[in-house]
């Protein structure tokens, strides 16, 4: 038949190897993970080191980000597996952190009828000032999430985010809360309890505005920003100083990132804890199956190798915007 079509059968299968096709397809996925792994790891390493030099009261968490991944061992099954700081500052771990918190909470925010997004801010900080702020800001919204619910008679479901950046420009800080929420009522009256326990605050710096999807996948990115611009006119990042984001990191050691409040989700490790992730098997290796190996993690050649061959396992390869 010209085109290839059976009376008997129907259409014919293109003559495919299958298993080595779904093979071929999986090892490329192996691979862009690692690749985005390796650009994380690359990343943060510099950062990590930096900010043990500081010798702060953080400088055993830091050193351990140093060495986070370092080692990758790979069964015989092609299964990799290695030891992970859990710090938030690793941008390695914050990508397990960031699938964690849009696997624990997403399902549960979708199902809300009327999602709005709120933030929530006050005016800049200087770094004597910051521990403190974030302290009240975290009293504060427990009680005004207690005052809604309480005085004002209005369902709460919501989950608040905290966040800090740096402002080099000013050398201050902003602490500030992304919360999404159900129902518009329940978004006006978080807005007009906050400014009214904070006549400080600007009303313009607040906002309020549906929320989708989109939106709340931003919302689980990160914590604080590593990166800062030297100014608002310039376009290019680099890493803010070292003991700024330590001023940061300190200050936010013990708090919860991500808090629910009035609802529940299903009981598993808070994805935003200090404590060590501990060791993943999450990755089949993109290359040897079938072969034991341990991949080493070489900071000058941005990837794991296997010193016997000199092998590299993902293949990442810097750009010049790799770091933003």
């Amino acid at each position: 038949n010209s085109e290839g079509v059976s009376v008997e059968t129907g259409p014919k299968a293109p003559p495919l190897d299958t298993l080595a096709q779904l093979d071929q397809s999986e090892s490329a996925k192996s691979r862009i993970k690692l690749a985005k792994r390796a650009k994380a790891k690359h990343i943060t390493g510099p950062i990590a080191v930096g900010l043990a030099e500081l010798r702060t009261s953080l400088e055993k968490s830091y050193r351990n980000t140093v060495y986070c991944a370092g080692l990758l061992v790979q069964d015989r099954d092609g299964t990799l597996r290695g030891l992970y700081c859990g710090n938030r500052w690793c941008l390695v771990c914050n990508r397990v952190r960031i699938a964690r918190a849009i696997n624990r909470y997403v399902p549960a925010i979708a199902s809300w009828s009327e999602p709005y997004f709120v933030t929530l801010t006050l005016p800049n900080v200087k770094a004597d000032c910051l521990a403190f702020t974030i302290r009240d800001m975290l009293r504060d919204i427990v009680l005004i999430g207690r005052a809604i619910k309480r005085t004002d008679k209005i369902a709460l479901r919501a989950l608040r985010k905290l966040e800090c950046t740096y402002n080099s420009q000013r050398d201050d800080y902003h602490p500030h809360f992304h919360i999404a929420v159900e129902g518009r009522a329940a978004a006006d009256a978080i807005l007009s309890r906050w400014l009214s326990r904070h006549p400080e605050a600007s009303p313009s710096a607040q906002d309020i505005r549906p929320c989708d999807m989109g939106t709340l996948k931003e919302m689980f990115k990160y914590f604080t920003k590593l990166f800062a611009k030297a100014s608002d006119t310039d376009a290019a990042k680099s890493i803010a100083p070292f003991k700024a984001l330590d001023t940061i990191f300190t200050a936010m050691k013990g708090k919860r990132v991500f808090q629910p409040m009035g609802f529940k989700v299903s009981v598993t490790p808070t994805e935003d804890d200090n404590a060590e992730i501990g060791q993943l098997s999450d990755t089949v290796s993109p290359t040897r199956r079938g072969d034991k190996v341990a991949w080493e993690w070489i900071q000058a050649l941005h990837d794991w190798i296997d010193l016997d061959t000199g092998e590299v396992l993902s293949g990442y390869e810097p750009t010049p915007t790799a770091s933003t």
